[in-house]
């Protein structure tokens, strides 16, 4: 290689200005590189009965020029195609790594805009080598990361910088104190790293944080620790050998800096020119996609598109647009277009076909717009994706006029699927309603044989037979007990947390029709729990009912009302609303009941009641009187009021001053409560009636009750 030559043109600089520089301690230090553990095998070749390898081809006789000639030829290279010819032979090797051919490299050097000149401790073929050559200088390898560390003078791997590359504190644990001195001595190793001032900086502020060429290390560790006897006999000699090899050192590092500086500005001037010339065949390319017919608004776009990679990496590359090329790639571009525009084709095929269906349903009785599905159903039915498929070219209005049409008869039995997953949602809270729903089919086979087997006995004249009467059992469905809790956006907007509580079929109309109906069922199916199935349970039994009696019973009743006054339910009330009201009221007594801390177990008779537990709605729910029907409507409900028209929809600032003495005797922390429900609170939720002392600062009802852990804190509304 030429930058580990022994014959290099340094070999013959000016030896005058050498001798005024302090000698190097280490004169060849590409021949102290540890060599990897593990080097490639190289296959031996047999030995040819040629002497020695002669240059063949077009360049068998440019040895045999004229020097001037050859000199002035080669003078006008690069140094890396200077050295890249310099080992093409041994003839050539001969020739330009020999003292003649010094004024030629640094010709070739010279001509290199901004290059700094060549260090002292380097040659010129090394020189070049160090700055533009990208090989590990341990193990030759060209692949992986390899940094070059101009400070050091070296190039490696990852695998070999283990090897050859050592931090500080290791040469102090290997060799002690001395360590600290010996790394003042050397430039230590950093190839990412800009030295602050680029000109004036000295390895005496070197230390054993930082790392260090390990070869180098050691041979100075070793020469420190043989003239350590001159420190005392001879301090001078031992003075000026620390003095010179700081200079070197700091020449070193110094010179490195301003390498480096200039390898980065030719990165970052190559990036430019990369740059702009991937501008110019972008452009190219462009106006060939365009003389194809090609639209902009078919071609991949974003990242996450399948094909975006590869077409941005066709698009986009540091070379001139050239027709070679453009034959080459063109194939692929026009793959990927097709694809590209099939799916932007069939994507504004469905944005079209979704809106149609929505106005479509829109159009059709209620009745028939409950029995159809929401567009995330009808979406992935197997014959619309066939209509994408082959109507994303051309599609007419009749065409998208026979698909709704088609949709309607292929989904005529949905609401029979909506049916069975809601009875499933109700019978897998209360499996008691399954057997009544099982007994019931049974009944229905019983009275089908009964009837059967009388007309039997009547055509023999045997007289009549006697009639057996199947057992009549609602259908859970029809049950006014059975109510759902939906979750969509428009419930929960002014809303705590809460549900809102609708039953069979409104909650269909509801989900499906007005709340999502761009959405599929799965996605917008309302949940039920025991829980809310007991507290509508509660209210039937306060209204006087049955528990399995229907909706149209319940709904006969007219308005109901509930005595409790809590401000978001009052006046006249839907049966829904009541459950709702109910089933939260139960909700936030389970929640207390729920954090009750042990040590206050014994309060809870005390402090802790159920306002709308089933014996006390006894007392609280009734229907509507003559008087609720007269009742004039608060302000707040009123057209022109600015809040929300439904009252149970408005939401209020909570204080967080303020806090529930009796709650924070149970639990040991603290429940905020609204001011407009503080004595509703105390009352409905702990039996007492309001007083002045009721609520009280956090501090104060740490100081009586305990210490309050603020990271279980949460919000409680009533």
């Amino acid at each position: 290689m030429a930058d580990s030559s022994s014959t290099t043109p340094s070999a013959a600089s000016n030896d005058a200005d050498n001798t005024l520089q302090p000698t190097p301690f280490i004169a060849k230090r590409l021949s102290i590189i540890v060599p990897p553990a593990n080097p490639k095998p190289v296959k031996a070749k047999g030995k040819k009965k040629s002497a020695g390898r002669k240059v063949t081809g077009t360049l068998k006789n440019f040895v045999d020029l004229p020097l001037d000639i050859i000199y002035e030829t080669v003078s006008y290279l690069e140094p890396l195609d200077l050295l890249t010819l310099a080992r093409l032979s041994k003839e050539f090797r001969a020739l330009f790594m020999s003292r003649s051919s010094l004024a030629i490299w640094r010709r070739v050097l010279n001509d290199v805009p901004d290059l700094p000149s060549c260090p002292r401790d380097l040659s010129e073929p090394q020189y070049a080598s160090l700055i533009f050559e990208k090989f590990c200088m341990a193990c030759g390898s060209t692949r992986g990361a390899i940094d070059v560390d101009f400070k050091i003078r070296m190039r490696f791997c990852a695998t070999c910088a283990k090897a050859n590359i050592i931090p500080g504190y290791r040469l102090r644990i290997r060799y002690g104190d001395i360590a600290s001195t010996a790394v003042t001595l050397i430039p230590f190793s950093a190839p990412h790293y800009f030295l602050c001032d680029e000109t004036d900086y000295s390895t005496v502020n070197n230390d054993l944080r930082t790392s260090y060429f390990r070869p180098e290390a050691d041979l100075v560790i070793t020469e420190l620790v043989a003239r350590t006897e001159q420190k005392d006999t001879t301090p001078d000699e031992y003075n000026t050998f620390i003095a010179d090899q700081r200079v070197i050192a700091s020449r070193m590092m110094n010179e490195g800096n301003l390498m480096k500086d200039y390898t980065e500005n030719l990165l970052c001037a190559q990036e430019e020119v990369d740059e702009q010339t991937a501008i110019r065949r972008f452009e190219r390319i462009q106006q060939e996609m365009r003389a194809l017919g090609w639209e902009e608004k078919y071609f991949p776009k974003w990242c996450d598109e399948e094909d975006f990679d590869q077409w941005d990496e066709y698009m986009h590359q540091p070379k001139e647009f050239t027709t070679r090329g453009w034959n080459m790639i063109r194939p692929k571009l026009t793959a990927i277009y097709n694809r590209c525009k099939r799916i932007r084709l069939v994507e504004d095929l469905i944005e079209r076909t979704g809106l149609k269906y929505l106005e479509f349903r829109s159009e059709q009785p209620l009745e028939q717009r409950r029995r159809l599905p929401g567009w995330g159903d009808v979406f992935m039915l197997p014959f619309v994706l066939l209509f994408f498929r082959d109507k994303h070219v051309e599609c007419k209005e009749e065409d998208m006029e026979a698909l709704m049409h088609t949709i309607v008869e292929c989904t005529d039995n949905f609401m029979e699927m909506v049916e069975e997953d809601l009875r499933m949602m109700i019978t897998s809270c209360d499996p008691t309603q399954e057997i009544l729903e099982t007994k019931k089919e049974e009944d229905k086979e019983q009275g089908r044989v009964s009837k059967q087997r009388k007309v039997k006995s009547n055509a023999k004249g045997k007289g009549k037979s006697k009639e057996t009467h199947a057992t009549t059992a609602t259908p859970v469905l029809d049950k006014a007990a059975n109510v759902f809790l939906c979750n969509c956006r428009e419930c929960a907007i002014g809303r705590w947390g809460e549900h809102t509580v609708i039953s069979y079929p409104d909650v269909v109309e509801h989900v499906i029709v007005r709340s999502c109906p761009s959405k599929g069922w799965e996605q917008i199916k309302p949940e039920t729990s025991i829980d809310l199935l007991n507290a509508a349970r509660d209210v039937l039994a306060a209204l006087g009912l049955p528990e399995d009696c229907t909706r149209d019973e319940v709904h006969s009743l007219g308005k109901l009302v509930c005595r409790c006054g809590h401000y978001h339910y009052e006046g006249m009330l839907s049966f829904d609303d009541l459950v709702e009201h109910v089933y939260h009221q139960q909700l936030g007594y389970s929640n207390i009941r729920k954090d009750v801390a042990m040590e206050s177990d014994h309060l809870i008779d005390e402090f802790l009641v159920n306002g709308h537990s089933r014996e006390r709605l006894a007392e609280l729910v009734e229907v509507a009187t003559e008087k609720d029907y007269h009742e004039p409507e608060s302000d707040s409900d009123s057209d022109n009021s600015s809040e929300s028209v439904n009252p149970r929809r408005r939401s209020s600032d909570i204080p967080l001053g303020r806090y529930c003495r009796y709650c924070y005797q149970l639990t040991l922390d603290v429940r905020a409560v609204r001011n407009e429900m503080a004595a509703y609170h105390v009352k409905y939720k702990h039996g007492k009636e309001s007083q002045a002392d009721d609520f009280d600062e956090r501090v104060n009802l740490a100081n009586l009750y305990g210490e309050v852990d603020w990271g279980s804190f949460h919000f409680f509304i009533p």
